[in-house]
């Protein structure tokens, strides 16, 4: 509170902004202490390379799909984490896919699920007109192919299914979380 009350006695920031201002840097804060703490973790039990392309597959979608939300930030970055190591641990085991059948199941799979929670994802707390969401879920869809496309690419030059694999399973984290939170979601309004 210290940053946005020099903020607005500077005026730099307007005085209706200064909560929001609070939120977004506790949010920014919190998100970066979790993403250092995933990085340090998956680094030394998975290896630097699996964790960047895992959260290269986890962080720019996440952004993008409505996934599930806990009540406390805290309680998200233990869960985070969690699944971070379960989801590696699996990638670990299940690494020995040809890239072939990789390339021919996994990713159009991917694809037809994004595409799917993204022609359902509406939620009032995003504040986002229609519009805005048409251009987020080009932006979702642009940012899985890219996602796909790097992690191939990797594959192919370094020889080995690994990171086109660890960014994949980044991607199906989210859409595991998406659907989750739909699944969830639906369990309440009925």
């Amino acid at each position: 509170s210290r940053i946005t009350t020099y903020l607005v006695e500077h005026g730099i920031l307007r005085q209706e902004l200064w909560e929001w201002c609070i939120y977004w840097l506790q949010k920014r804060i919190l998100t970066c202490t979790v993403v250092l703490i995933m990085l340090l973790i998956g680094w030394s039990l998975f290896g630097a390379d699996i964790t960047l392309f895992y959260l290269l597959g986890l962080l720019p979608l996440r952004r993008h799909l409505l996934g599930y939300h806990t009540k406390s930030p805290h309680t998200c970055a233990v869960l985070s984490l969690i699944i971070m190591l379960v989801v590696l641990l699996l990638h670990d085991i299940l690494t020995n896919v040809p890239l072939f059948i990789y390339i021919v199941l996994n990713i159009p799979i991917s694809f037809l699920l994004i595409t799917y929670f993204l022609k359902e994802q509406n939620d009032p707390l995003l504040h986002l007109t229609k519009e805005e969401m048409k251009i987020n879920n080009k932006k979702a869809l642009y940012t899985f192919c890219n996602v796909s496309l790097i992690g191939i690419v990797m594959a192919f030059l370094k020889g080995s299914i690994e990171y086109a694999s660890a960014s994949q399973f980044g991607i199906s984290t989210v859409i595991g979380s998406s659907a989750y939170a739909k699944w969830k979601k639906r369990g309440e309004e009925n």
